[in-house]
């Protein structure tokens, strides 16, 4: 049983294969961080202490963003993309902060984002042969069911009674090859500090999006609070205006959402010839159906901001891996690759005994996936329920159900351990806008109807002889649910309160939840238990060859990714690595997406033109990693993670340094803006502060 504690010791001295020369990719587990080549191309051999201190100065944004600790007061930085639906709960028709921006002036103005919580990953444990002894011998739903169980009862040992301060995750790496307990310290009130105008945020707007030369302040800050104090840490980043060299070492450490490089290739089949181009149609639905939304007037553009920024952002992330799948080259690659280790099976008589009909059985269970795909993605995903408070009300019905169940036996997301973090979020005060929700849900609805059919007993179920703009306005005009105290009452009040109460979105949400359990498990049944059996003896293979020297696809779990500052070329001409403030004033055209806010136009010469504002690194980044501190080996912050170019959004299956870059924001961008743009004085005193308390830690 490995664990990052016992591990980080002889971290040093890990043993990588010897390779011809440097590359950035890869997104490490901090037990298995490539330490040969770190200390071969750079001289850099990352410590026990080094390794913690990334660590505990780490943090999680359960909305799916990361953060870090940037003071001993709690102080959190991250991108403003990243508290946007926040800065919009705190919003009102009269005072719009995505167009005023909010600077608190001091700790008491500091406002709870409402339904945020992050986390802190404490400690690592290696359970993979629990979980092995656990599944051997099951198939489909024995299957499913068997890994039900043993993540309760894992995660439950590791909460330990304590969920209410404590978050322990069951995670699953190398596509199911290994299995590893996650313990979080839960972080379970977020104060927003400050966050920039959408404007100046967000310069640029979606044309900039994914390209460089960028000019965005996509910063912003929050502050953990616990027991109506501050939170004291003894582990963050200060911040380092004079950044980094060109060609220097640079650290992103942070949670990347997901990868699928370790897939086979009749599964990237299925991605690039069903999946991706569903979602990117069914996105490119929504952005058209919020852009119209959102010219009818002021309340409806702060309404549906947030939502058509992440469609879109979504809906360009969605061409690119198209892209990427549809490049023969890649696919050469994976067929290679995959063509390599098979062979490497056939070789070995014991390998080929387990593991020689792996790729066949998922290439098998493509055809389910194929088959299920649509109904499980709009009834169990939701995305035939475009709706916050849907999602409430599915969650208040399901909870109720899964509690009256053994903690073995309920959905994954229900087990006893993981409840408080899900009440929380359930019962938030986050304000409820019926009308927008209406519209969303209707075009989702209707949508569902287009892919399922009119005649699918879950379509019936749901519309019966209403249209879905009918269904949507009935139930959210006449829900009590937008009412926090109620949801709070209903989810105390377990299945005798969900019951006999006769709220008509619980009314929907309990109708369709047959539907949509029927579907997840045929799912789980014929699909994910069998992608993951297989692809556990396809890992055992590949530990076989490689040992660990290889990093697992990314679970929105901490990772540390490596690289360089340094530009690159692009149709003959060199693309230099950093942009300036004076840069953004001079591409600022006083028309949206390229119109800089009052208080930056009337400021202007306060601040230094030649001040740093992004750039761009070689480090392997993707979604998820919003918000992460790429620091220096100093542990230093010098940068603040916030996008990627178009090179690099095929990153999903594979990674390719010629062009691809990810963006950050740099740190003498942050406090010149907040020293001469927002008045912040107190902000710019802690963070000043921050610096010289962390040179007097560093070894």
């Amino acid at each position: 049983m490995r664990s990052l504690i016992l591990a980080l010791p002889a971290l040093a001295a890990l043993a990588l294969p010897a390779a011809p020369a440097y590359s950035a990719e890869g997104m490490w587990t901090l037990d298995n961080l490539p330490a040969a080549m770190l200390q071969r191309d750079f001289g850099f051999s990352p410590d026990a202490a080094w390794v913690r201190h990334v660590m505990q100065a780490s943090v999680r944004l359960e909305s799916g963003c990361s953060a870090s600790f940037v003071s001993p007061d709690g102080l959190v930085l991250t991108n403003s993309h990243c508290v946007r639906r926040c800065v919009s709960d705190l919003s009102t028709a009269r005072r719009d902060l995505t167009l005023t921006a909010f600077v608190a002036d001091s700790r008491d103005d500091e406002r709870t984002c409402p339904g945020l919580e992050a986390s802190r990953l404490v400690e690592t444990r290696e359970v993979t042969a629990t979980v092995r002894a656990a599944l051997d011998g099951t198939r489909g739903d024995a299957f499913a069911a068997a890994r039900s169980r043993i993540q309760a009862e894992l995660e439950a040992a590791c909460v330990a009674g304590d969920a209410d301060s404590v978050r322990c995750q069951l995670v699953e790496l190398y596509q199911g090859g290994q299995y590893w307990i996650y313990r979080y310290e839960r972080l379970r009130e977020l104060r927003l500090v400050f966050a920039p105008e959408e404007a100046a945020g967000s310069f640029g707007g979606d044309l900039d999006n994914f390209e460089f030369p960028r000019f965005s302040f996509d910063a912003a800050l929050l502050r953990v609070w616990k027991d109506g104090a501050p939170y004291r840490t003894g582990d963050w980043f200060a911040l380092h205006p004079a950044g980094i060299a060109e060609g220097a070492l640079v650290v992103a450490t942070g949670q990347p959402g997901r990868t699928r490089r370790l897939l086979t290739v009749s599964q990237l089949e299925t991605l690039r010839d069903v999946e991706l181009t569903a979602a990117a149609l069914r996105l490119a639905e929504l952005r058209g159906l919020l852009t119209r939304y959102r010219a009818e007037g002021a309340e409806q553009s702060r309404l549906a901001g947030a939502d058509l920024r992440r469609a879109e952002n979504q809906l360009k992330v969605l061409r690119g891996e198209i892209e990427a799948l549809h490049d023969s080259d890649l696919f050469a690659r994976k067929r290679a690759d995959e063509r390599a280790l098979r062979d490497f099976v056939a070789a070995d008589p014991a390998l080929a005994a387990r593991s020689a009909g792996a790729w066949e059985a998922i290439a098998q269970a493509q055809a389910a996936r194929r088959r299920l795909g649509a109904e499980y993605t709009q009834l169990e995903t939701g995305h035939a329920f475009a709706s916050p408070m849907f999602l409430h009300a599915r969650s208040l019905v399901r909870a109720a159900a899964e509690r009256a169940r053994p903690d073995g036996e309920r959905l994954r997301e229900y087990s006893e351990s993981a409840l408080p973090a899900l009440r929380q979020r359930t019962v938030a005060a986050i304000p409820f806008h019926p009308d927008y929700e209406a519209m969303t849900l209707a075009w989702s609805l209707g949508h569902a109807r287009e892919v399922l059919g009119s005649g699918h007993p879950a379509i019936r179920r749901l519309l019966g002889k209403d249209s879905p703009h009918a269904v949507a306005q009935r139930v959210m005009r006449a829900t009590g649910l937008g009412d926090a105290a109620e949801r709070a009452r209903l989810w105390d009040g377990g299945t005798e309160a969900i019951s006999s109460n006769r709220d008509p979105l619980l009314a929907l949400a309990a109708a369709i939840d047959p539907a949509a359990r029927a579907a997840r498990s045929a799912w789980e049944s014929q699909v994910e238990s069998v992608e993951l059996a297989q692809h556990a003896l396809i890992s055992a293979a590949r530990f076989a060859r490689d040992g660990d020297n290889a990093y697992p696809d990314a679970s929105f779990t901490l990772r540390a990714a490596f690289g360089v500052r340094r530009g690159y070329e692009e149709n003959g001409r060199e693309v230099a690595s950093l942009t300036t403030l004076g840069q953004m004033y001079e591409r600022a055209t006083g028309a949206a997406p390229f119109a800089l806010p009052a208080r930056w136009l009337n400021r202007r010469g306060t601040v230094d033109p030649s001040t740093p504002l992004n750039q761009v690194t070689t480090i392997d980044t993707i979604g998820g990693n919003s918000g992460s501190p790429i620091i220096d080996r100093q542990r230093r912050l010098v940068g603040l993670n916030f996008d990627r170019n178009r090179h690099a959004l095929g990153r999903a299956y594979g990674f390719d340094e010629t062009r691809g870059r990810n963006i950050s924001v740099h740190p003498a961008a942050i406090l010149a803006a907040l020293e001469h743009i927002y008045m912040a004085p107190a902000l710019v005193r802690e963070l000043r502060a921050a610096k010289k308390a962390a040179s007097r830690q560093e070894p």
